[in-house]
């Protein structure tokens, strides 16, 4: 099972009343604020072993002592970076380059160590009318009739008939609890209910377009709540055109708050769009693809890698660095707004920090799985941030996204 990680960013610092306190190379320096609260970013890392800071591009980094509190940035251009590493099957170390202004406040909560115990959910689907049926029970998606695991807990229970692949009905139960192994019946032939909806509905257009001829693509539709996206809607084409017809929920179904997501997905490239509500039709333009990043790694002492050919056709947000080696992960955000003019990006060393454990160290002689995502954005910092965790995006806005990936041995 795979490392989860839940993230936050709220548009405001929070109030934390714990200061973190710097400790371990330069005792410690930069304690000071410097000006006082308004230099400081709020930070929140839950369940993390060990958490590093650096104010600035090029200042020194200094382990905390603490996982949550408030730290000071003095840097004119108020850069900093924070590095936390996350227990799991996977360790996986954390690093984000940003700065105050896109990220006054970062929050994050490692996933458990051990994944959540399973029940076997058996869904059982009538009313189809010679149609077809995609239900959604948290993130697992059935087709039709099916027996699958689902981690145990309490879901919104949503279901989507098609005709055609055109949608034309919805069962949505809320709140569901799936504590024991069950079976769980979807009829498309009940009335409709106060507490479960069963409703007739219309269907939206999603067109693709920047594609290549021969590329294939792939339309995911989700419903979004929380922690929670539940996949209801598929679609493909090869090239350019219609990709997927999707579900328009009618009004007064979906709980106040809720949010829907549009993937895109081609070949190392792809959009995703979230918004309150989805109207008759939307166009996806997929970006260029990413191909002039290339991937070295230090010849000495701790192995760092170094990320050449940022430039990209289009004007960047941000990009993320993904290595992979063996039962340890490195996943790196930096912003454009961090970046500055750079063209390449390398690493931090952090081996010679206060309690860094040399596993978290990427090895020599060992193939290393790279992989930099360049993201295309307008959207709030959150955004960027939530798309970076892998977490179901917690507000509108759309992110396009190409990828360059490259295998390599230190």
């Amino acid at each position: 099972m795979r490392n989860r990680n839940a993230w936050s960013v709220p548009g405001i610092s929070l109030l934390i009343v714990a200061s973190l306190t710097l400790a371990g190379c330069g005792g410690g320096g930069g304690g000071g604020n410097g000006g006082g609260a308004g230099n400081t970013v709020s930070l929140t890392l839950t369940g993390a072993q060990w958490v590093a800071f650096q104010d600035g591009k090029e200042g020194t980094w200094q382990t905390l002592s603490s996982t949550s509190g408030s730290v000071p940035v003095n840097d004119a251009a108020g850069r900093y970076s924070v590095a936390w590493v996350c227990p799991g099957d996977k360790t996986t170390v954390y690093v984000v380059h940003t700065t105050r202004a896109e990220t006054p406040s970062l929050s994050a909560t490692c996933g458990p160590a051990t994944p959540p115990a399973e029940v076997n959910v058996s869904v059982n689907v009538s009313g189809l009318n010679g149609g077809s049926a995609l239900t959604g029970i948290g993130e697992v998606p059935f087709v039709n009739s099916q027996t699958k695991p689902v981690p145990a807990g309490s879901y919104d229970v949503i279901s989507v008939r098609s005709s055609g692949g055109v949608p034309n009905r919805l069962w949505f139960h809320p709140n569901q609890s799936f504590t024991q192994d069950r079976t769980y019946t979807v009829d498309f032939s009940a009335s409709d209910e106060t507490l479960r909806r069963v409703v007739d509905i219309t269907a939206g257009t999603a067109t693709v377009s920047g594609a290549d001829m021969t590329e294939q693509v792939a339309g995911q539709f989700f419903y979004v709540s929380g922690t929670r996206s539940t996949l209801i809607g598929v679609g493909t084409i090869v090239g350019n055109g219609t990709l997927m017809r999707y579900p328009i929920f009618p009004s007064g179904v979906a709980p106040a708050g809720t949010l829907f997501r549009l993937n895109a997905i081609g070949t190392d490239r792809g959009v995703v769009l979230v918004q309150a509500s989805f109207g008759n039709s939307v166009d996806l333009t997929l970006p260029p693809p990413y191909t002039a990043a290339s991937f070295t790694s230090s010849s000495t002492g701790a192995v760092t890698v170094t990320v050449a050919g940022l430039d990209y056709a289009e004007t960047p947000r941000a990009y993320i660095l993904r290595l992979s080696q063996g039962n340890l992960r490195w996943s790196v955000l930096f912003t454009r707004a961090w970046l500055g003019t750079d063209t390449t990006y390398t690493t931090p060393d952090l081996t010679s920090l206060s309690g860094w454990n040399s596993s978290w160290s990427l090895a020599r002689s060992t193939q290393v799985d790279g992989e930099c995502t360049v993201l295309v954005s307008t959207a709030p910092a959150s955004v960027i941030l939530d798309y970076f965790a892998g977490r179901p995006i917690s507000a509108s806005g759309q992110v396009r996204f190409a990828v360059r990936s490259q295998s390599f041995v230190p």
